[in-house]
């Protein structure tokens, strides 16, 4: 029980609220001082693309965003 003021709040500390947001490289991710969008690419090396979509077995993204803007 936390008492704010006058009211008493009862909260389980055993259960939190997950707030957070996740990043997306897109116009619609949370932004703030109207920079760009996050970036998320796949890494090339000797001109092969490192991602499951191009037929690798794994994907090796470099991932640029600014915390202060685009996340919580």
């Amino acid at each position: 029980t936390i008492q704010y003021n006058s009211r008493k709040l009862r909260t389980d500390l055993s259960k939190p609220l997950d707030i957070s947001i996740p990043i997306k490289a897109s116009d619609k991710n949370v932004n703030a001082w109207y920079i760009g969008p996050p970036k998320i690419a796949p890494e090339v090396f000797d001109g092969d693309v490192i991602s499951v979509a191009e037929g690798a077995s794994v994907n090796f993204n470099t991932i640029t965003f600014n915390p202060h803007s685009h996340g919580t």
